[in-house]
């Protein structure tokens, strides 16, 4: 798994798992924020498909951090950052320090993987629920012909 894999799949559990596990883990190292995280409304533009010229579809909420974590037994020091789309920037802080630990060699980067796979398990069981629904509602037009 890639470090925007191991991102992608940890916004996918839920904020609380994540602060759980970061919580768990703060005696042990120190973060320190390289950006202000900040919080905010993004506008989401797209190029118009027929004139190619920019359209605003809307907006979207967006939190965002960028921090240094440094592991209190060790000298190195590792840079991780997240962008999400919620106004929880807790979350986006706790998702950066996750992703600082994940190119880390240490065990810490083994738990953040644990971690990740829980969320790309979650994400696929929502999938196949979601394709199961979507199978239900499929209409069959050949009962139709007569």
């Amino acid at each position: 798994m890639n470090r925007v894999q191991i991102v992608e799949n940890l916004i996918k559990l839920d904020p609380e798992e994540v602060e759980e596990y970061v919580s768990r883990i703060q005696p042990l190292i120190e973060v320190s924020a390289l950006e202000p995280a900040e919080g905010g409304l993004y506008h989401l533009k797209i190029k118009d498909g027929v004139n190619h010229e920019p359209f605003f579809l809307g907006e979207i909420s967006v939190a965002q951090a960028v921090v240094c974590v440094k592991i209190k037994k060790e000298e190195e020091s590792f840079e991780g950052g997240a962008v999400v789309m919620c106004d929880n920037i807790k979350f986006a802080t706790n998702i950066a320090i996750c992703d600082a630990l994940a190119i880390s060699q240490t065990a810490f980067r083994e738990q953040v993987l644990e971690l990740a796979e829980k969320g790309m398990e979650r994400m696929q069981k929502k999938t196949k629920e979601r394709k199961n629904m979507l199978a239900a509602t499929k209409v069959d037009f050949s009962l139709l012909e007569g």
